[in-house]
């Protein structure tokens, strides 16, 4: 009976890690769900576990972008260019307003190290390799890849080091009020009190001996009066 008991419990238990496993799955997926140029494949980002609070929603939020068409000055749905992309990304997802164009957004953000980039934050690309001047801007989603809107195929993925974007990587930048994703402090475990003992204190041989007749007395009455 106690054996078919524990096989039951085991049984519970990872009947629920599959299912907590599966609902973890699903709830680090954003799916683009826009309309999309025929002959582009859907698109989809894993998103890391570290990004969370309003990283993760700005992430979430331009992913239901992709597949939108490219519309130069377009910020709508119906079509939308680089920095319009960003602007309303950032618009809905934390209600940040945003410089219109992609040189204003590069002027207005934060300069960070590429190394530094977190998800949600903004890469600039140059009109030539080397970098020119800003003429376009992504919004960088983990993984070293971005979101962007392409004037060629609309809003897509691609990789910041591709051979068109990478040799015209300009910079990188945080837009204010956007916090630093760093994972929290973690919280401090309680610390094991290791009781002190007390000092013993000495006893005479003459102490001991009076202590073991009294002792072998009170076992002998015990006896006696039982």
């Amino acid at each position: 009976m106690l054996q078919r008991k524990k096989i039951t419990l085991l049984l519970t238990t990872l009947v629920m890690l599959v299912l907590v496993g599966c609902s973890s799955k699903k709830s680090v997926t954003a799916t683009a769900t826009a309309g999309r140029y025929p002959g582009v494949p859907k698109q989809e980002v894993i998103l890391e576990p570290s990004i969370k609070g309003e990283r993760r929603d700005l992430v979430q939020e331009i992913m239901t972008w992709i597949g939108t068409p490219y519309l130069y000055g377009g910020t709508t749905r119906k079509g939308v260019d680089c920095s319009g992309l960003v602007m309303e990304v950032y618009r809905k997802a934390s209600g940040k307003k945003l410089p219109r164009s992609s040189r204003d957004q590069e002027q207005y953000c934060k300069k960070i190290k590429r190394g530094n980039l977190l998800a949600g934050d903004l890469v600039f690309f140059g009109n030539v390799k080397g970098g020119g001047r800003v003429s376009h801007v992504g919004m960088y989603i983990g993984g070293d890849k971005m979101v962007h809107a392409s004037t060629s195929r609309g809003v897509m993925v691609s990789r910041i080091d591709d051979p068109y974007f990478g040799p015209r990587f300009f910079s990188a930048g945080r837009v204010p009020g956007v916090k630093d994703g760093k994972k929290e402090d973690p919280v401090p475990q309680p610390v094991e009190m290791i009781p002190v003992q007390e000092k013993v204190p000495e006893i005479t041989l003459d102490q001991l001996d009076l202590i073991l007749q009294q002792k072998v007395d009170s076992i002998s009455n015990s006896l006696l009066f039982d």
